[in-house]
């Protein structure tokens, strides 16, 4: 190479290893104000909490280490909607702006979900964010969800998972409590199994603004499909 060259400098960083991936495809949004939509899925790998009811544990340790470019290029282009899922996607957050930054430059929309436990401060106010609010089924209720309530904007989502009667009034607290109705977009989103009457007529009871979703890619295909 010719000094003063850069094609050297080039080539490293489109083989570099960039972030470490669980799995990459494409389906329908299965959540969210987005249902039904074609999305295409980057899930990371390793996440630092532990959910009970977590439905993706394959993503808690392991993945494949991909280099910017593969990830760019495993994006469709007839398809605009891109979620970031984990694992716990803040976990690689360093690297995962410059990737936000590709997507957002290609014209994409992207969502991120997150476990709601770790700083949302360094995500930029394109990416659209999904978070988590753990309740007592969880295992995971004790983490301090309310100090990334400031990085939200309105059109964020706020998502709980119910299990049971007991999650349910934890989560109308934290709804009354912090005004979250009035601020973001609040998904109240059943555990798979849970009695669907039972938990509309809870929300129906609570006289709260907010949504119950169901996740349509398990009605579809089925509750242990993968990749979908």
């Amino acid at each position: 190479m010719r000094p003063g060259s850069t094609s050297g400098v080039r080539a490293s960083a489109e083989t570099a290893r960039f972030l470490k991936i669980s799995e990459l495809y494409a389906t329908l949004q299965g959540e969210g104000i987005h249902a039904g939509l074609p999305c295409f899925f980057i899930r990371l790998a390793v996440c630092d909490i532990r959910c009970a009811w977590c439905d993706t544990p394959d993503s808690w340790t392991g993945g494949q280490w991909r280099t910017r470019q593969e990830l760019l290029s495993s994006v469709p282009h007839h398809i605009s909607l891109v979620q970031i899922t984990g694992g716990e996607p803040m976990l690689q957050i360093r690297r995962l702006r410059t990737l936000f930054e590709d997507l957002h430059s290609a014209g994409k929309k992207i969502l991120l979900e997150t476990g709601g436990h770790r700083s949302l401060e360094k995500v930029p106010p394109y990416v659209h964010i999904v978070m988590d609010i753990k309740l007592p089924s969880s295992g995971e209720q004790s983490h301090p969800f309310e100090n990334n309530f400031g990085y939200l904007k309105a059109s964020d989502e706020i998502k709980f998972v119910v299990a049971s009667e007991e999650d349910f009034l934890r989560a109308r607290r934290w709804i009354q409590e912090h005004d979250l109705a009035t601020r973001f977009q609040i998904l109240i989103s059943p555990a798979y199994g849970m009695d669907l009457k039972k938990l509309a007529q809870w929300v129906l009871d609570s006289k709260l603004t907010v949504r119950m979703q169901l996740q349509l890619h398990k009605y579809i295909w089925g509750p242990d499909a993968t990749m979908v």
